[in-house]
């Protein structure tokens, strides 16, 4: 094995992919007064190298048939204006479905479990992590038709074995899995630590955007359900950021996004807050 390649494979890395945007009304993120007001969101994953596991995938993303398979209230509700694949984000890191060693699902809205089905036969398509209340939650949804979030299709899919969290665990030195009750019932959240970078915690769809962390405004009706626990949630992070010194990954914010990528989609202290970098 030559140096470069070992450096590689032995390193502790975690990057942003980019895998498109949606609109939506802004109310529908954070509770606000301009109901008119539209915003567009980013739909990301999470590229994780780990010396001890190998690459992590966390979240999918949207799935590429989704015209077809997405309820007419989502495409409504929430467009998708700009779609890439997970496939390809990972074929930019030289990657495949293939080379993925665990695959962990936040939670299974069609935003985030929409490409879960290309993994189905792969390693890490043996060993999905979900939350447990989250899985039965999405299952009993799709039972009853009474929701439009969760689509069967995206995550009841042959050839995917999933594990089921009730509690945080520690998955390898600086990486740990955290349990959110903030937009779904068993939210798993990401602590990463690589040395020599701050801490980060990935929250994902918990806390949407920055101005709901500095706000504490949770979204408004119809999202208002998906809410439920937002404050106790976000008291919980506060406390744990104070706690590590961790920046915050939130779950659609497009200017911290858009920051991110501008510094090259490495999620470190200085793309994570600009502000601070010398």
């Amino acid at each position: 094995m030559n140096d470069y390649h070992e450096s590689i494979t032995t390193s502790f890395t975690c990057k942003l992919l980019y895998l498109g945007a949606m609109e939506c009304a802004k109310y529908r993120m954070v509770r606000t007064d301009a109901l008119s007001a539209r915003i567009r969101i980013p739909v990301t994953a999470l590229l994780i190298h780990h010396p001890a596991i190998g690459y992590i995938v966390y979240d999918t993303g949207n799935c590429e048939n989704w015209q077809e398979e997405l309820f007419e209230d989502t495409r409504k509700n929430f467009p998708i204006v700009e779609y890439k694949s997970l496939q390809d984000a990972l074929a930019e890191e030289g990657l495949s479905p293939q080379d993925i060693d665990l695959l962990i699902m936040s939670h299974l809205h069609f935003d985030h479990a929409g490409s879960i089905r290309i993994f189905a036969g792969t390693k890490a398509g043996s060993h999905v992590l979900v939350g447990r209340k989250e899985y039965e939650r999405a299952c009993r949804v799709v039972e009853e038709g009474s929701g439009t979030a969760y689509v069967a299709e995206h995550f009841l899919v042959d050839g995917i074995r999933y594990e089921f969290l009730d509690e945080d665990r520690v998955l390898g030195d600086g990486l740990k899995i955290f349990l959110q009750s903030s937009h779904s019932p068993a939210m798993l959240g990401l602590e990463i630590c690589i040395p020599g970078e701050r801490p980060l915690l990935c929250v994902s769809d918990s806390v949407y955007t920055q101005e709901n962390y500095d706000t504490g405004q949770p979204p408004a009706s119809p999202n208002a359900a998906n809410a439920e626990g937002f404050t106790e949630n976000l008291v919980m992070l506060k406390k744990r950021q104070d706690e590590i010194g961790a920046d915050i990954l939130f779950g659609h914010d497009m200017a911290q996004v858009e920051d991110i990528l501008r510094r090259s989609g490495m999620c470190t202290e200085a793309n994570l807050n600009p502000e601070q970098t010398p």
